[in-house]
């Protein structure tokens, strides 16, 4: 794990109860405390995730790849967790940041009565259209809510429920995965599975500031780059963290979209050829998305730490 992402992160007093005053109604409005996106494996028996134990009686062993982004709210009273998976990081992040926006708006949500309020399917097509469309297909996504899954895109592993459950938004760690396949296969069955996790965004604040902390790989180095815009602008307009966590997510695919055109243009001439639509369509998306980011660090003074990276 990446421990120098959370640095600024430390526990402390929500803005709602920074803002409480003395002999007045507790505000229980929810504050977004972070937003945190890692890359998970867990290697496990492949009877959890069939049901099925192999006629021959060995132990065929299966590997499950994903992205999980992690968004903790909290009141004065209490702390809720949600908790998304997925697929490709920057897919998965920009629909945390619409989740976060639904927070900030009508969080009704977070509560079992309220589930039925947010249009889940909308937010989810939208953040797969505003993906690249070569990286679209096969992508898949499941919503949870304090452990409770409210949205899933499509049929998946009974695992993903069942660890949730037990994480209830939580980090994942080794104990728990294991738990979860004990679980699946009941009768109180151990279960080996091996996990490891690596977090590869973190959204928070820091100050008057908002701070986003992206590991970002490039030349086959990789280094934590930090971006920076305050709450507040000069122009004294409020700034969302919704709004920040969406500009990360476009800071995050412009990266990507970097190392994947990249990669292409090292491929041998003749091969290269044969991916020219595929080579223009990154092209767009690389441009497109640049102009977001460019338009949103004037507009809201955003400093980059320790440079401004290369998006191109």
């Amino acid at each position: 794990m990446i421990f120098s992402l959370f640095s600024l992160f430390r526990a402390g007093p929500s803005s709602a109860e920074a803002r409480q005053e003395p002999n007045q109604e507790p505000d229980t409005r929810f504050v977004i405390e972070k937003l945190v996106l890692s890359r998970e494996k867990i290697a496990l028996p492949s009877y959890v995730l069939s049901g099925t134990p192999d006629s021959s009686g060995k132990i065929k062993p299966a590997l499950l790849k994903f992205t999980r982004l992690r968004i903790v709210v909290r009141n004065i009273a209490e702390e809720k967790q949600v908790s998304v998976l997925g697929q490709r990081a920057g897919t998965v992040l920009r629909l945390g940041a619409y989740i976060a926006s639904e927070v900030e708006k009508v969080p009704a949500f977070l509560y079992p009565n309220g589930r039925a309020t947010t249009d889940w399917v909308r937010l989810w097509k939208s953040a797969l259209d505003a993906t690249f469309k070569e990286h679209r297909d096969g992508q898949w996504i499941k919503i949870f809510v304090s452990g409770e899954c409210v949205f899933s895109s499509n049929e998946s592993y009974r695992y993903y429920d069942v660890m949730e459950g037990l994480a209830g938004g939580a980090e994942l760690t080794s104990e728990l995965v294991e738990a979860a396949a004990g679980n699946v296969v009941g009768q109180g069955n151990v279960v080996p599975a091996k996990y490891t996790g690596q977090t590869y965004l973190a959204i928070g604040r820091s100050g008057s500031n908002y701070r986003g902390a992206v590991l970002d790989r490039h030349d086959k180095h990789n280094r934590s780059l930090f971006a920076y815009a305050p709450m507040v602008n000069r122009t004294s307009h409020s700034l969302k963290l919704s709004r920040f966590s969406n500009f990360c997510a476009d800071v995050l695919d412009a990266l990507t979209i970097r190392t994947t055109i990249a990669g292409m243009q090292q491929l041998p001439k003749e091969q290269r050829e044969t991916h020219n639509d595929f080579l223009l369509d990154a092209a767009t998306f690389q441009k497109n998305t640049l102009a977001r980011i460019v338009g949103f660090e004037r507009s809201q003074h955003v400093v980059f730490r320790p440079e401004r990276p290369e998006f191109d």
